[in-house]
């Protein structure tokens, strides 16, 4: 086999490749074909499991020859010559050529026990699989610049066929290693990085190997080194001129991708901030209109409630007055239930009115003791507290930018229910203060009354919300609506803290920034 010596190598002044060597390009090669065609084939992966083994017991023998002077004479287990390549005998695996294969076998015997839960084995896979293409290429070099000390020198040099062979061993394991792995990671895809990768590295590595090739040559051929300085030079030229022209091309096709979908991106956002402006828009007028719409029913509903339930509270009073003595209880109790309900209903339109005329007051803003406004609303409170024992506690309050009539109905209604919720006691405690935010003052009215579930705050504020019963504590559930809604008008917001039968805190806050969000109509 060793006599048909072109079979084993491309010249013949250059070392043919060893059978060993060769046996190990094919168990090798074998396995690679199987995992790149047919990786979900049972037996086929016993095989290249086996090949990858195979190669690395033979490496490692014969490694272990060549380092520890074992006479194991395993290039001559399947052909057996005495012939010389120079003084070197041809058919044995030179060392280099051994470690490379520990390299290739031990990257596709990972590449085959790598899955899913051991992807990890594939990128330590690509590492040994890259060092393959490396000596390769490091042995390819040394042929073409004629530099034996990069092939292997007299000892026992690597075969050029054997270093192509590398070259086409460790591509394929690094490629079946997959795209996710690098260095195949950074040569695939459409980023920036892989273009740059693709076009320049191999031209780059193609310019400086005809570089020094040509400098070797030189060596032997030319004899004006001028020439050859003044040929590198233009090469060096002509290389550095492709290198910067690509570049240019490569990132600046980029850049002006980036910016054209950055545009892009900037005019659907308009785009999208016109339509949402518009719908908003449409949203606020339906809106607006609809408020109006239901302002407008509440106040029509009851301004003209009030007449009629005018002529039923005073017919029953009549009744009362001119027939009361002549009826028996339980018409006079009927009669008594029908002014009370009256009564009732009148409370209850008078609050929707104040309700409805919140909303379209027009809002005269100016600088408003609180201090004052407050006691000036518990004064108006001391005939409904006769007889009951109430410990007032009231802090420093500041004067704010506000309408004086609408924050005074703000307090009315807060101080009035705590005044209300805690008649059941035998002593009430009833705080007032503020506190200073960074951007807002909040003020507060705390008492020891009922309380409420604190699962229902979310109740409090809204119309016709009520978490007592009527019989328990009177009231039409219009008043902390109210309250809400002349805060909001001057920027602020509103909540509630409570327990059942352990009191509660209503809160309210005002911007400090004079004017700020205040609405004026």
């Amino acid at each position: 086999m060793i006599r048909f010596h072109l079979l084993a190598s491309l010249h013949l002044e250059y070392i043919p490749m060893a059978p060993n060597t060769a046996l190990a390009f094919m168990l090798l090669g074998g396995a690679l074909l199987i995992r790149a065609y047919r990786p979900a084939w049972t037996m086929g992966q016993m095989l290249g499991k086996g090949g990858s083994a195979l190669v690395l017991i033979l490496a490692s023998l014969t490694l272990g020859q060549h380092l520890f002077d074992f006479q194991l004479n395993i290039d001559q287990w399947l052909v057996s010559s005495s012939e010389k390549f120079g003084a070197v005998l041809i058919g044995r695996m030179s060392p280099v050529t051994a470690a490379n294969f520990l390299l290739a076998g031990l990257a596709l015997l990972l590449v085959f026990l790598a899955s899913e839960e051991r992807a990890r084995l594939r990128g330590l896979a690509a590492v040994f699989a890259t060092g393959v293409v490396l000596v390769g290429f490091v042995v390819s070099l040394g042929y073409l610049y004629r530099t034996p000390l990069l092939y292997g020198g007299t000892v026992i040099p690597v075969a050029l066929t054997t270093a192509i062979a590398f070259l086409i061993l460790g591509i394929g394991t690094v490629a079946v290693c997959g795209p996710d792995v690098r260095p195949l990671r950074s040569w695939i895809g459409g980023s920036t990085q892989a273009r740059l990768m693709r076009v320049f590295l191999p031209f780059t590595a193609g310019a400086i190997l005809i570089a020094g090739w040509l400098n070797t040559l030189s060596l032997r051929t030319f004899t004006n080194p001028a020439l050859m300085a003044a040929l590198l030079a233009l090469l060096s030229v002509f290389v550095m001129s492709v290198i910067v022209s690509q570049i240019a091309r490569i990132i600046g096709g980029a850049i002006d991708r980036a910016n054209a979908e950055r545009k892009a991106a900037e005019a659907e956002v308009r785009a999208l901030n016109l339509d949402l402006e518009r719908r908003v828009d449409e949203r606020t007028g339906q809106l607006e209109a609809a408020n109006k719409e239901l302002e407008a029913f509440s106040y029509s509903v009851s301004h003209d409630l009030r007449a009629p339930l005018r002529h039923i509270s005073g017919f029953a009073e009549m009744l009362k007055e001119n027939e009361g003595e002549r009826l028996d209880e339980k018409s006079r109790r009927y009669i008594d239930t029908i002014l009370k309900s009256t009564h009732k209903m009148g409370n209850l339109i008078d609050d929707l009115l104040l309700f409805s005329r919140t909303a379209k007051t027009e809002m005269r803003i100016g600088r408003v003791r609180l201090d004052s406004l407050v006691r000036e609303v518990i004064r108006e409170l001391q005939p409904d507290l006769d007889g009951r024992e109430i410990a007032w506690t009231i802090g420093p309050l500041p004067e704010v930018e506000g309408d004086a009539a609408l924050l005074r109905q703000v307090w009315a209604n807060l101080i009035g229910n705590a005044v209300k919720y805690t008649r059941t006691r035998p002593r009430a405690d009833i705080e007032i203060g503020v506190t200073s935010g960074k951007e807002e003052r909040i003020f507060f009215v705390r008492d020891n009354g009922a309380g409420f579930d604190p699962r229902y705050a979310g109740k409090l504020f809204g119309v016709f919300q009520r978490l007592h019963r009527s019989d328990e504590f009177e009231g039409t559930g219009i008043g902390l609506a109210n309250v809400r809604r002349i805060v909001h008008r001057h920027g602020g917001r509103t909540w509630g803290e409570g327990e059942v039968d352990q009191g509660a805190t209503f809160y309210f806050s005002l911007p400090k920034k004079e004017n700020a969000g205040i609405e004026v109509v």
